[in-house]
């Protein structure tokens, strides 16, 4: 069963359940990233044909990652932290120095090495456990969404 766990404080289960009633005026947009292309394609599947989100890139390497980061301006990067080419803590950190850094959320198995206190540092603001249901998934990036509203509502003064 798949957990999630914030490594920033979380949204409250309040702002999710508002959010989820009306849908945005734009879907959320979504960079997938990782080493591994079969578990890459099988998220981008499970968020397919949702109003939402959208995946606007797939990386399968740090630097491809941060590439299409600058130039795609996601809203959310979901690393995926499956042995593979993507070092996921380098991408958090370079996504953390973007002008306008996307939320992270890293998707990872319960006997990763990665450990929680470098992937705040590095920028992550959620672990979601794998694998994780469409359901748990939706859940989660519903989740991260309340941040990038809350993100987007500070920056312009709202």
């Amino acid at each position: 069963m798949a957990s999630t766990y914030w490594l920033h404080s979380s949204p409250s289960a309040r702002d999710s359940h508002s959010m989820s009633g009306a849908a945005p005026e734009k879907p959320i947009r979504i960079l997938l990233a990782g080493g591994q292309k079969l578990l890459v394609k099988a998220l981008e599947a499970r968020l397919e044909g949702s109003t939402r989100f959208d995946v606007v890139g797939v990386a399968f390497d740090a630097e491809e990652a941060a590439r299409q980061a600058e130039s795609l301006s996601p809203d959310v990067v979901l690393l995926d932290a499956a042995p593979g080419e993507l070092d996921v803590l380098d991408a958090a950190r370079r996504l953390s120095h973007e002008e306008q850094p996307p939320k992270v959320l890293i998707l990872t198995d319960e006997d990763t090495e990665l450990d929680a206190v470098e992937a705040h540092r590095a920028g992550a603001v959620a672990f979601l456990r794998r694998p994780p249901s469409a359901g748990e998934l939706i859940e989660t990036l519903e989740l991260v969404t309340a941040l990038v509203v809350d993100t987007a509502q500070a920056r312009s003064g709202s």
